[in-house]
């Protein structure tokens, strides 16, 4: 069964501080007041033999991420057990976030920080630098 969201930042691999969440929840909100793309960040312990693929694809889809009728949600997964993470794009922002951007945003800014077990860097180095994904960008 899938989690129940809890928010923008969804913790449930508990690596992240209460600070750490605050800073990520605000900085989320903001792209949203400011773009209306809506970013869901989810750490999970275990994807429980599932590929990152397939759960990604079907959290993004239950949860609905994204304005109705503009699919302009990305989702952040992170399985910290698993040691794997995707990034899940809605149709709307293709032409923002292609796969290959996304591709190149878990090589050059996840994998250096979760290969020292950094998750929590790894995450908000991405919403930070990468959150900077131009907000005009996501209109």
């Amino acid at each position: 069964a899938l989690p129940t969201p809890v928010g923008k930042v969804n913790d449930f691999a508990t690596v992240l501080t209460a600070e750490q969440r605050a800073a990520l929840d605000a900085q989320l909100a903001d792209l949203e007041r400011t773009s209306s793309a809506e970013v869901a960040v989810v750490t999970r312990s275990s994807l429980d033999g599932r590929t990152v693929e397939g759960y990604a694809t079907e959290l993004f889809n239950t949860w609905g991420i994204g304005k109705k009728g503009r699919d302009n949600g990305v989702l952040i997964l992170v399985s910290v057990g698993d040691r794997t993470m995707r990034i899940e794009v809605g149709y709307g922002l293709e032409g923002v976030l292609p796969d290959g951007l996304a591709g190149a945003v878990i090589r050059e800014t996840f994998r250096p920080r979760f290969r020292e077990d950094d998750y929590p860097g790894g995450i908000l180095q991405l919403v930070r630098e990468r959150g900077a994904w131009k907000v005009e960008d996501f209109d």
